[in-house]
């Protein structure tokens, strides 16, 4: 096989480990919230998709039983000796310490005028990149997307965002499970606030709001790493 088909499979790997490493670090962050906001007469689970966790709660007395596939984050079991016991998740976990928009422009050069052809079919660029770089404490990653929009050759508007979390990863974390976790699980949670802001200015702007397609961060990934290889095999 060749070198892009096993830079894919090493991301799908990572993937992998990589989504249970959110999946710990969404546990520890449910537990701190429960903690200050004890919940009465409820138990919380946690059930693991291929997105990103979802939780619901049920009523104590319930009779349905936990799915296996369950993360069951409960209240203290007390053991046979008398002590307490509280479920844990084991393993690494990554944390979310802040998120922010960290960058925002909004252009539209030839407005008034403009506004005039919105019946016309828009032409839309986007373009997307995502960045990292190492703090005194943890690491931020950015997302930054771009989007042009013009009708008949005239410019409509240009808007840019970037929008910023800082994570902390253990140090036992591989390089592939980090590479996973900066580049496809934080821009995907990013995402949804940038599609968001984005809707809701070009609306303001007087124009349709945009509103974003759904974005396949691990596809992308996986691409940027095929085309990086075959670029050092030029090279």
């Amino acid at each position: 096989p060749g070198s892009g088909f096993l830079a894919g499979r090493a991301v799908e790997q990572a993937l992998g480990e990589g989504k249970r490493t959110i999946h710990k670090a969404f546990l520890s962050l449910l537990r701190s919230q429960t903690a200050r906001h004890p919940l009465q007469n409820q138990k919380i689970v946690v059930r693991r998709f291929d997105n990103f966790p979802q939780r619901f709660t049920e009523p104590r007395s319930s009779s349905k039983s936990m799915p296996t596939e369950s993360c069951v984050m409960t209240e203290d079991k007390t053991a046979a000796n008398g002590s307490r016991e509280a479920t844990q998740a084991p393993g690494p976990q990554m944390r979310l310490l802040g998120q922010y928009l960290k960058d925002l422009s909004f252009e539209a050069p030839n407005a008034p005028d403009v506004l005039t052809k919105l019946r016309e079919k828009p032409e839309i660029n986007l373009d997307m990149q995502t960045r990292n770089r190492k703090l005194d404490r943890g690491l931020e990653v950015e997302l930054t997307m771009k989007a042009g929009c013009s009708y008949d050759g005239t410019q409509g508007f240009v808007i840019e965002i970037t929008y910023a979390a800082v994570v902390g990863l253990p140090e036992e974390v591989s390089d592939q499970v980090k590479a996973v976790l900066l580049n496809v699980e934080v821009p995907q949670l990013l995402f949804p606030y940038i599609r968001a802001l984005m809707s809701d200015l070009t609306a303001q702007g007087s124009f349709p709001p945009l509103v974003l397609q759904p974005i396949d961060f691990r596809q992308a990934f996986i691409k940027r790493l095929q085309e990086e290889t075959a670029k050092a095999k030029k090279q």
